[in-house]
């Protein structure tokens, strides 16, 4: 057996007859490791298989790399195997069709500053149904999108059935808002609205024949209705939008109606907001002209794309709702271990006055 003690040896052959000859080598030995694996492994499907890799020979520093896993020259992964001694094993646990393939040990040994890689392979064949996982993988994927399509078509249903019904309500309380009676030309003249979407007007009067007097009470007819103020606010709303004669003669676009109509309840509920701030004591420090519909508030419009902004923005809108809570507020509402005092002066209570007019000069 050829060993590294041989490396440099001189080995001579001499042939004598008529003639003499002879020829000799000098022998190079490397100390690469030796690799040993079985060619091929059989492995029963949902079964467990170990592979093993052994080195041997003249080895100073030796070593494993990982298990490469491939099937038809197509890698697949690389797998760490436990190593013991001068032995590497790889676990397969549950062997199934995706398991079949090459698994490539490669060992590696350091001789001085000379590093020599060796490879073995082995073959995985797994036995068993490779068409019953694959049957059952399509089967559970069938059951799952069936029950899932079934979900949605119950989902719409339920969704189209309560529409329908929300539908048949509103328009069942749209025609209990008004009621109606016949006059002498058999024209529908419209009451008042009622307070309530059952409360009938009380007319007080017995429908008119040919022998009676038309006499209605508290029954006006719609040219007169369309003379009053009364009825032009309803008729228009309470956004001051025009009348449908004036949109008849003059149809907005789709765009110019949207604007239109937006800006009309943005001005109105402004308006409203004002006014009923106005009435409150403690409103009276409100600006109300940064109060605006679809429009943030200032604090907000502060919070720029710089980091920390955002946080800034979120303790200016804290501290205008009252709800930062400061150290007199903790000691107040009985935190436990919670002291009244400014944790960065220690001069006195830190409320809100204290945090915004004298924080800054404790700090400077």
């Amino acid at each position: 057996m050829v060993t590294s003690l041989d490396n440099g040896r001189k080995c001579s052959c001499k042939a004598s007859g008529d003639i003499t000859s002879s020829s000799s080598i000098t022998l190079h030995v490397i100390k690469a490791p030796i690799v040993e694996t079985v060619d091929n492994v059989f492995c029963n499907n949902t079964a467990s298989v170990i592979l093993s890799c052994r080195i041997s020979g003249e080895m100073s520093k030796f070593g494993f790399s990982q298990w490469e896993h491939r099937f038809h020259d197509t890698y697949i992964r690389s797998v760490t195997g436990n190593i013991s001694g001068n032995v590497s094993f790889l676990a397969i646990d549950s062997c199934n069709y995706e398991d079949n393939g090459e698994y490539i040990c490669e060992a590696w040994n350091q001789d001085s500053k000379q590093l020599f890689r060796r490879k073995s392979s082995i073959s995985v064949i797994v036995t068993g149904s490779e068409n019953f996982n694959k049957g059952l993988l399509g089967w559970i994927s069938l059951t799952t999108f069936l029950f899932l399509v079934s979900i949605i078509l119950s989902t719409l249903l339920v969704y189209r059935q309560r529409k329908s019904m929300f539908k048949a309500i509103k328009q069942e309380e749209l025609l209990l808002l008004y009621f109606a009676a016949p006059c002498e030309t058999g024209n529908a003249n419209v009451y008042n609205v009622t307070a309530s979407h059952y409360e009938e007007i009380d007319d007080g009067y017995i429908v008119p024949d040919s022998t009676s007097p038309s006499v209605v009470p508290n029954l006006t007819s719609p040219s007169d209705m369309n003379d009053t103020e009364d009825y032009q606010e309803y008729q228009e709303g309470q956004y001051n939008l025009p009348t449908i004669e004036e949109l008849w003669d003059n149809t907005p676009s789709k765009f110019s109606w949207k604007h239109t109509v937006r800006f009309a309840i943005s001005e109105f509920w402004n308006d409203t907001f004002r006014t009923e701030i106005a009435q409150k004591s403690t409103l009276n420090r409100l600006d109300t002209n940064s109060i605006k519909i679809d429009e943030t508030h200032p604090v907000w419009n502060s919070a720029l794309n710089i980091p920390g902004e955002t946080k800034r923005a979120i303790v200016k809108a804290r501290i205008l709702t009252g709800t930062y809570m400061l150290q007199s507020y903790k000691a107040k509402f009985g935190i436990v271990n919670v002291d009244a005092t400014c944790p960065i002066c220690f001069t006195e209570d830190e409320n809100l006055i204290h945090f915004i007019t004298k924080v800054h000069l404790c700090v400077a």
